[in-house]
């Protein structure tokens, strides 16, 4: 039996962070103060480039060199590439740089031919500047086949004691995103790290000594209009331990001008152990009724819609439709018809959100009756309507 599972942001004050569509995204506007996102320099805008110790080596002419960790824009990380080969005892005529077309340029301005081998290294810089793990001979310049219009990541760094009432770390048990982008860009390497103290700006020490979670894959369900139906990713947690920094890190090493960060979710995951909902009565995709996109069919946003019978739960059990009451309909909430599953890792995420089992709602709160053994017995019928 599949147990229902509910993220719900009752563990801090204003634990959903929604920093608002286009407001993260590769025009660099950020921070919006509503919620108390706080973010360390550099701020999180995309256009950067985060070198760690699984991307930083590039090898000229059979010698293998090592860019510093870092999180740099992009004149910075070519300068940074120049210097690990020329201070490396590389060419002394080596350069990189960053070209208006928004791609990197590896030249030896002497004119000698050179040899780039990205081929052989395991930790090769080549995805995220633009280039193929190839290797390249014969000229004295080579121009990225791809350009970078936008860098090659998005981060968002929080402290999270400052969504916590009491100023205390929040324990966590789950966080969720919604991402947006265009048909060029890349959702597939979405992390969140959490850590007890504030890390650098390069991921390194994040992935090092921090608690790494690797959020799902997206959905791949589409509408008749070519819209996915359901942007839903996220991980939960297996661990209890109270953490007060995220870095939320999205590497989308593509062509696209589009990165936008619409929600990221922190919540406690809340699921009783034996029970869950009875037969869902009906789950089906609704079209969007307000508006004036739903006059026009082929831009009639879908949306879930599920209605949840609790059917006598008993003393032990009604505490999760006590939290159910107490965050209500005003907040957003993720839920998941097999929580359980998912959370052991034998459900991936992206499939239960295209099949509408799992996704960001809102709660309608039906009834509630007591019977069965005095008044312990609770019995109430609710519906999540799809929101993002």
């Amino acid at each position: 039996m599949a147990l229902v599972g509910f993220g719900l942001a009752n563990l801090a004050k204003a634990a959903n962070t929604n920093v608002g569509r286009c407001t993260l995204d590769d025009r660099g506007a950020f921070l919006t103060d509503r919620v108390g996102e706080r973010s360390s320099a550099p701020q999180g805008v995309a256009g950067w480039y985060d070198v760690h110790d699984g991307n930083g080596s590039i090898s000229i002419d059979g010698t293998p060199y090592t860019v510093a960790n870092g999180l740099y824009d992009a004149p910075t990380l070519a300068s940074r590439i120049t210097s690990a080969v020329v201070g490396g005892g590389g060419p002394a005529d080596f350069v990189c740089d960053f070209n208006v077309l928004s791609q990197f340029r590896l030249r030896r301005t002497g004119g000698t031919p050179f040899t780039v081998d990205f081929s052989g290294l395991s930790n090769s810089i080549a995805p995220s500047i633009g280039y193929a793990d190839t290797n390249l001979s014969g000229s004295s310049l080579y121009l990225s086949a791809e350009p970078r219009p936008s860098g090659s990541v998005s981060v968002v760094e929080i402290d999270l004691n400052t969504l916590s009432p009491s100023g205390s770390s929040p324990d966590p048990g789950g966080v969720f995103v919604v991402l947006y982008g265009d048909d060029d860009t890349d959702f597939a390497d979405v992390k969140v790290f959490l850590a007890a103290s504030s890390l650098a700006s390069s991921s390194q020490p994040w992935r090092t000594l921090g608690e790494t979670l690797t959020l799902s894959a997206r959905g791949t369900r589409t509408d008749a209009a070519g819209v996915l139906i359901n942007p839903l990713q996220g991980a939960l947690r297996t661990t209890g331990t109270p953490r007060r920094y995220m870095r939320f890190q999205w590497d989308h090493p593509d062509t696209s001008t589009v990165h936008s960060v619409g929600v990221i979710y922190l919540c406690d995951w809340t699921q009783d152990d034996s029970r869950t909902a009875r037969e869902i009565p009906y789950h089906i995709p609704t079209p969007q009724d307000d508006g004036a996109d739903s006059l026009y069919p082929s831009e009639g946003l879908k949306r879930w819609s599920v209605r949840l019978p609790f059917d006598r739960w008993g003393p032990s059990a009604a505490p999760v439709l006590d939290k159910l009451h107490n965050t209500g309909g005003a907040r957003l909430m993720v839920w998941a018809l097999r929580g359980d599953e998912v959370k052991a890792g034998t459900r991936t995420l992206g499939d239960e959100a295209d099949a509408g089992y799992a996704y960001f709602g809102r709660l309608l709160l039906g009834p509630r009756s007591y019977s069965g053994g005095g008044s312990d017995f609770v019995s109430e019928e609710h519906e999540i309507v799809q929101e993002v």
